[in-house]
């Protein structure tokens, strides 16, 4: 009877042991599956992040293309718009006024028309031919008259009519000039400039004709060796 116990016991822990071994082994299958899972899932995670961050750089990427593209539009407009301050100051220096004011021989003619007021008049008006005389000229003036500068700038009036008696309606260049022997000229303040021609040397009035042809968008400027004086009365 012991023995046969004995057998049986060997054989029920036999039994027994089996179906460790098998629940074992069922545990093992279940739990890679479980993580393989879970690597996939990480995985899925990463590729999303990725995906995201590439989204991003590429927003990002655009977002720099669009500044560059406003920059460049902004530098563009600028260079145009210095491009026209840059026309506009070439066109506005080649108006009579601004052809006297960049001339060193014709200082005091440009303080005195500054002091009568008729810059204006001579930068935007015209067509207008300018007899101009030198510094030299003035300064000879206002020798013989016995006064400064600053007596002849102080009556405006007297000034504004001495101005205008060495300005002509018109733009009568040269060869025009040469051609009018024995004919005058009338100027704005009335009096009556009769040319004379000898030969290469043109008068207008009293005056020499020192240089020809200082050509302007509103007119035209001879130089001139004497000061024109107005009509008295």
């Amino acid at each position: 009877m012991i023995r046969t116990r004995t057998a049986l016991a060997v054989t029920v822990a036999a039994a027994i042991t089996l179906a460790a071994c098998g629940d074992d082994d069922s545990s093992t299958d279940t739990a890679a599956p479980v993580e393989s899972t879970a690597d996939d899932e990480m995985s899925d995670d990463e590729m999303s992040d990725d995906e995201m961050s590439d989204d991003e750089m590429s927003d990002d990427m655009d977002d720099e293309m669009s500044d560059d593209e406003m920059s460049d539009d902004e530098m563009s407009d600028d260079m145009d718009d210095e491009m026209s301050d840059d026309m506009d100051d070439d066109m506005s220096m080649n108006d009579v006024m601004s052809r006297i004011i960049e001339r060193d021989d014709l200082t005091v003619l440009d303080d005195a028309i500054h002091a009568a007021g008729l810059e204006d008049t001579l930068h935007t008006g015209g067509p207008f031919t300018v007899f101009a005389p030198t510094d030299e000229a003035f300064a000879a003036y206002l020798g013989d008259m016995g006064m400064t500068a600053d007596d002849v700038f102080a009556d405006v009036d007297a000034l504004t009519l001495l101005l205008q008696a060495h300005v002509v309606e018109g733009t009568d260049d040269a060869a025009m000039v040469m051609d009018m022997d024995g004919q005058s000229f009338t100027t704005l303040a009335g009096n009556d400039l009769t040319v004379t021609v000898d030969g290469d040397a043109v008068m207008v009035g009293d005056a020499t004709i020192v240089e020809y042809d200082i050509v302007a968008d509103n007119g035209v400027i001879h130089v001139i060796d004497t000061v024109l004086t107005p009509p008295v009365g």
